[in-house]
């Protein structure tokens, strides 16, 4: 007798683990399925994937030159050319937008349809991610090769962040304790066809760290950067006065400084006429910035009071996802870098000035 009611009861906490369980796991796919739902890249092109063995950036393909860069193949320059090489982060280099909606290939576009000017090449040697201290081996690098007469360097906030992704040695702390955990968390529900539970664990955990003062957040970290006292900031500072030595002693006229602001804000307009607090912080980053290259002699060419007067109220980034900045933004960037490229252009060639044909 007693032996039935133990089998009994061990058949019903069998068949009651197994209802929590199919519970647990309608729950969790239920979730998972309305994540998939939610998820705005489901409806947005291809990113950095390969498809057909092309990598896609935003629906955008990517390819690039013999030197790896995403601009056209680069030869000798011809006679009575004048060459612009463009440096700079993941702006320049066109995230999630076409080669040809790039401020750069705007701008040569604008340039080549000047009335009176010699053939206008803008070479495109930015890096998704580069900071500030890569700009300058890349041009040391090419410049030989390019024979450029003129530098710009298009500037984003974290070309000063030099080590990248927020870095902060509390990040990094925890990054090396639980960040295999994390991962491995993580591809064990991918594993489970739970990837979007998976993403949203981690983004939870972190997050939790972060208010909790484990790490600091991305706009606290980045701002540290900006210290003067700070190692980023020094070496940040160095590399902007080498790349203006290089071009100095290729006899080359002052580089432009192009303080590229830009969406910070995914799913509202930024608004740069009346800034809101985070938005003033990243005007404080850029201007701070400025004053360095103004400093060392470049052309500083700034865009946050065109983007108010122009763009106010409308959406600057590429996607809900992204906030690299729309091509409406670049083509408002190529507005207000071509009056000051097409100076320096006739007066380096003595061209007569032109008005565009857009």
């Amino acid at each position: 007798m007693n032996c039935r009611r133990v089998y009994r009861w061990a058949v019903l906490r069998l068949i009651l683990v197994a209802l929590i369980v199919a519970c647990l796991a309608i729950v969790l796919y239920t979730a998972e399925f309305c994540l998939w739902l939610a998820d705005p890249q489901r409806k947005l092109p291809p990113h950095n994937r390969y498809v057909d063995g092309i990598r896609y950036n935003w629906g955008q393909p990517i390819h690039n030159n013999r030197f790896g860069f995403r601009c056209r193949q680069i030869g000798p320059k011809q006679n009575g050319t004048f060459r612009i090489m463009v440096l700079g982060d993941s702006i320049t280099w066109g995230a999630g937008i076409a080669v040809e909606q790039r401020y750069t290939n705007i701008m040569e576009r604008w340039l080549n349809a000047c009335p009176g000017l010699n053939q206008v090449e803008v070479c495109n040697f930015a890096v998704s991610g580069g900071p500030m201290t890569g700009h300058a081996p890349i041009l040391e690098r090419y410049i030989d090769v390019v024979r450029p007469d003129l530098i710009i360097v298009g500037f984003c906030y974290n070309d000063a962040d030099i080590k990248g992704s927020a870095w902060s040695p509390e990040k990094e702390r925890f990054d090396k304790k639980y960040g295999p955990c994390l991962q491995k968390l993580c591809r064990s529900l991918s594993s489970l066809h739970l990837p979007h539970i998976g993403a949203r664990t981690e983004q939870c955990i972190r997050r939790v760290a972060q208010c909790c003062g484990v790490y600091p957040d991305m706009i606290t970290a980045i701002d540290r950067t900006y210290d003067p006292n700070s190692e980023q900031w020094q070496a940040f500072v160095g590399a902007v006065g080498r790349i203006k030595r290089v071009s100095d002693a290729h006899g080359l006229p002052a580089p432009v400084f192009a303080s590229l602001n830009h969406g910070i804000h995914l799913r509202k307009p930024t608004d740069y006429a009346a800034p809101d607090p985070r938005v003033a912080t990243f005007l404080r980053w850029h201007h701070q910035a400025q004053a360095v290259a103004e400093d060392h002699g470049y052309t500083v060419v700034d865009f946050h009071r065109e983007i108010a007067e122009q763009l106010k109220g409308r959406c600057l980034v590429v996607n809900p996802l992204d906030n690299h900045p729309s091509p409406e933004l670049n083509r408002l960037y190529a507005e207000t870098l071509y009056p000051v490229v097409l100076h320096i252009v006739t007066q380096r060639t003595n061209a007569p000035s032109g008005s565009r044909d857009r």
